[in-house]
């Protein structure tokens, strides 16, 4: 917790540590389940890894603004992540992990106004080989595999190579296709490499790769059986589908997506830590980091429903790079940590949308009915339309919105942290640190449908055409136009 091995009763943060046999009896397989275990500790889900945030003590970020980093810091091995989602692989081969409630601003090189996770892996041992394997099982046909080896080479070098298989069939099913989501279908890769120069230098490279490829995470249940749910329901029975309303698809965990979500995650690092005993009770450490970090959600359904209204298309991209430099000083009177950090980050992503077959024709439903034409049905029985039947007035066939993110940023910082005895009962812990960080990005909306239909019913309406596009998400109450 402060950058040295000591006792927890000792250490003057509010700390959890656990070893790994502790994570191994828990089954927590990744930092999702924290929240089971600790009660500080909370985790949003949401229909994306880039979205999922972490929260201690109530203190988290929220929103789906995708720039923004989290108010909890995840650091695997000294390296920050910069969104929680980049944390979410299973947890391989760890030693330890630690929860900090609480701002971290002096022991880090990241900045963490609410608090952090680490988590450090089980460094190579030149002194002997060793190794370990485990298998579990689980219902919803859970099969997960894990294990590592050990290998010295020489007398002061060694090779640890480390590997996780998880997978598990998804918690929803399709009453129609059979289809599952929310399936968990991942792996990760590790291998460190230890060597000594000398009786004071330690270098320990470290390279990593994960990969998750599911239909995830777009399942849900329908809880309340809402106004249109009618509607939706005659629009899934013309495409062949069954919608299940509520209670039954809460009970039974069923719904039928017109796509099949899938959701497609590559994590791929290489870290270089050097470790250097320089006398005289100094002690220097480098930590080196390069990261790249995608995340791609193809052709998802955000309606969840049967009927074929929208599809939704999410790449994402990141590429991280850190330095970090750790100078300290130790005696019986005083620990001095003197630490200086330097990080580069892009970031970009997009999201795409586009009308299914039935968007247009349902939006007109709505409408329509919302000025009082409340016989317009779906096409082949459809009367009293406000707009033609299947014309794309409101909305065109295909695409009608691509966000485009991005986001550079390049920061440093330099801190210090002391813990100076001043009796065997009193200690005085003090802390300074300087942050510059600097951010350039922006938003672009490259196209927006705009429907002459839906601004001259928006004009009826009483709002005045001043050239805005508009479409039919607009007159229906559930979009807004830039």
């Amino acid at each position: 917790a402060q950058k040295r091995a000591e006792d927890a009763q000792q250490v003057p943060v509010a700390v959890t540590a656990m070893t790994s046999e502790m994570i191994r009896e828990t089954g927590m397989l990744d930092i999702v389940r924290l929240s089971e275990l600790h009660p500080s500790v909370y985790f949003d889900t949401a229909q994306s890894w880039q979205r999922n945030s972490l929260k201690i003590r109530g203190i988290g970020t929220i929103g789906n603004t995708r720039s923004f980093e989290g108010a909890v810091g995840v650091f695997i091995d000294g390296v920050y992540r910069s969104r929680s989602g980049m944390a979410l692989a299973d947890m391989l081969d760890v030693e330890h992990l630690e929860v900090l409630r609480g701002p971290q601003s002096t022991l880090f090189g990241k900045n963490t106004v609410a608090g952090a996770i680490a988590l450090s892996s089980i460094r190579p041992n030149p002194g002997a080989v060793e190794g370990h394997a485990e298998v579990r099982f689980g219902n919803h046909d859970f099969r997960y595999l894990t294990g590592a080896v050990n290998i010295p080479v020489g007398d002061t070098a060694a090779l640890r190579l480390a590997a996780v298989d998880n997978q598990r069939d998804g918690f929803f099913e399709s009453p129609d296709t059979g289809d599952e989501y929310d399936e968990v279908d991942r792996y990760a890769l590790k291998a460190q490499f230890l060597f000594g120069l000398g009786d004071d230098w330690e270098v320990n490279i470290a390279v990593d790769r994960a990969k998750s490829d599911a239909p995830c995470c777009w399942g849900s249940a329908q809880v309340v059986n809402g106004p249109t749910s009618g509607l939706i329901d005659t629009y899934s029975t013309l495409n062949g589908f069954t919608f299940v309303p509520a209670p039954t698809a809460e009970d039974d965990r069923a719904t039928t997506l017109n796509e099949v979500p899938r959701e497609l995650v590559e994590d791929f690092g290489i870290l270089a830590t050097v470790d250097w005993n320089a006398g005289n009770n100094w002690t220097f450490k480098s930590v080196t980091a390069v990261r790249n970090w995608e995340h791609s959600q193809i052709r998802v359904d955000p309606d969840f429903v049967p009927a074929d209204l929208f599809i939704l298309s999410e790449p994402a991209e990141i590429d991280l790079f850190s330095q970090e430099f750790n100078l300290n000083y130790a005696t019986d009177r005083l620990d001095l940590l003197l630490g200086f950090y330097y990080s580069t980050e892009d970031y970009w992503s997009e999201r795409s949308a586009e009308t299914g077959s039935d968007a247009d024709n349902y939006l007109n439903a709505l409408i329509s009915a919302g000025f009082g034409s409340v016989a317009c049905l779906p096409p082949v029985i459809a009367t009293d339309c406000l707009f033609p039947v299947g014309a794309g007035a409101l909305l065109p066939d295909g695409e009608f919105s691509r966000e485009i993110y991005e986001q550079d940023s390049t920061g440093f910082a330099v801190f210090a942290h002391a813990t100076t005895t001043l009796s065997e009962r009193l200690d005085l812990v003090t802390g300074l640190r300087y942050d510059k960080i600097d951010k350039d990005g922006g938003v672009q909306n490259l196209f927006w449908y705009d429907s002459a239909v839906a601004r001259a019913t928006l004009a009826a309406a009483g709002i005045p055409d001043d050239g805005t596009p508009r479409n039919g998400l607009d007159v229906s109450g559930t979009f807004n136009s830039p």
